[in-house]
């Protein structure tokens, strides 16, 4: 069956629509806040999105700074409109990023314990004062 030029062009442009959502990362955000996004089998190249209410400007940022993955959804399937609906996160991404915050603590300089038996480990040095000795 032979189909005419305009038919081909047609079908051309019904496989560049995409279903469903993509999984993809953000590439940028400009100094007016303007978001860009990359996605699998993207060929354009960074695209310039739009985003949902439920998503903000500084969680954008965690996100591409973070390497945090992203949900796309596409309005009416066209490829060159990108809207972020959501940020992909787990628990175990949020309990690492908890491991790399600095922890500080307060170490006391001298410790006092009444009782019979106290068993002490050190890496280098444990010094103990004792009644008159010390």
């Amino acid at each position: 069956m032979k189909t005419s030029l305009a038919q081909d062009v047609r079908i051309l442009e019904i496989s560049k629509h995409i279903q469903g959502i993509r999984v993809g990362k953000i590439v940028n955000i400009n100094d007016s806040g303007k978001v860009f996004v990359d996605y699998t089998d993207n060929q354009q190249g960074p695209i310039a999105a739009r985003f949902t209410r439920s998503v903000d400007i500084e969680s954008l940022r965690y996100a591409q700074k973070s390497q945090v993955k992203i949900l796309l959804a596409f309005e009416n399937n066209n490829p060159k409109l990108p809207i972020i609906i959501d940020m992909i996160s787990s628990l175990i991404d949020s309990i690492a990023d908890a491991d790399k915050a600095p922890i500080e603590i307060e170490k006391p300089d001298d410790i006092y314990v009444d009782g019979k038996r106290v068993t002490f480990y050190a890496k280098e040095e444990i010094v103990l004062r004792c009644g008159k000795a010390s």
